[in-house]
Order: C-alpha cells, then structure tokens, then sequence
C-alpha cells in the first residue's frame, strides 16, 4: 500500500510539473505573438530612424578624336532615409523570460534616397562640335550627369548599417518602453 502512494505520489508530480512547464511554454509563445502583432502594427513611417546626408558624384568621360573633348563632373548632396522595417521579425527574434522580452531587430535599411536638385554643381569641357552635335541629337550633358547622379544607389559598408543598428536598438529601449507597458512587459531591443 505504501508502494502504492509513493508510486501515485510521485505520478502525480511528474504530471504537475509537466503541465507547469507546457503552461510556460504555452505562455512565452503567447507574449512572443503579442509583442510581434504589437510591432507589426506600427505604421512604416513610424520608423524612419534617421536621415543622412552624403555627396553623391557623377561623372561622364567621352568625346573622340575627331569631334573633340565631352566631359563633366557634377555634385549634389543626397538625402537617404534609413529605418527598420519591424515586419521582418519573427517569432525566433523574440526570447520571452517572464516578465522581460529581448528583441532582435532586423538590420536598418535605406527606405528612400532623394537628390535636392538645387544642390547640383556641374562642371563640363566639351567642344564645339560636341555641343553642335548635342543639340543635332537632342542630348545634355547635365541632364546625363544629372540621371547618373540621380540613379547611383547609396553603398554603405556592413560596419556603418550594424553601427546604425545599436543606435536604433538604444533609441529604441528609451522610447517605446511606454508601448508594452499596458501588456505588462519589458521589452529590450537588441
């Protein structure tokens, strides 16, 4: 009979403590889902860390022996509109421990780069049949610098975007800690 009680006894136990650890699990799932919809429901604007501004260069090298020198440079400062786009975390990005969820955000991307047109700065050399055979062909020379400025994507090296990154993760545990509050979490960006 003995036998018995402590064969139920620890039955029972296995069987509690199984239940508490698939309660827990069930929980950090629902938290990780929750903080994840929470997230995702932040409009894209919302998100723009930070604009940078950077000189973007253009250059044309062409012309012939016959018809003479067709070159030029041109300058113009470029805006790029980087942020995080928090639709691209999944469920493996968050750890849940109790009360304290980690986050690891995506790298920052460039959302959007403009050229401010009223920066441009040109600098030409060109002949006079190049100039005649411009306007025969209806072609411009700053309208060609002006494009390959214009078209040339912004290149950032891996060490600038995870730079930028730690700053958005720290920007980001200072200001949207009010947005979990009502869940009753804290969350850490990463």
């Amino acid at each position: 009979m003995k036998l018995l009680n402590i064969f139920l006894t620890i039955v029972v136990l296995t069987v509690s403590i199984a239940l508490a650890v698939y309660l827990a699990g069930c929980n950090k799932r629902a938290t990780r889902a929750v903080v994840v919809s929470l997230l995702q429901q932040i409009p894209r604007s919302c998100l723009v860390m930070e604009t940078a501004e950077e000189l973007t260069l253009a250059s044309v090298d062409g012309g012939s022996m016959l018809l003479g020198p067709r070159c030029g440079m041109a300058a113009a400062v470029r805006r790029s509109h980087w942020g995080i786009e928090l639709s691209d975390i999944q469920l493996k990005d968050v750890v849940v421990s109790g009360r304290e969820v980690r986050v690891k955000l995506p790298d920052p991307t460039v959302f959007d780069t403009a050229v401010d047109l009223a920066s441009f700065r040109f600098l030409t050399r060109r002949s006079g049949l190049q100039a005649i055979t411009d306007a025969v062909l209806g072609r411009s020379l700053f309208r060609e610098l002006a494009e390959i400025a214009c078209q040339t994507p912004p290149k950032y090296s891996l060490e600038q975007i995870q730079t930028r990154r730690k700053e958005f993760a720290r920007r980001l545990n200072e200001q949207a800690a009010t947005l979990f509050a009502a869940k009753d979490l804290v969350v850490r960006f990463e």
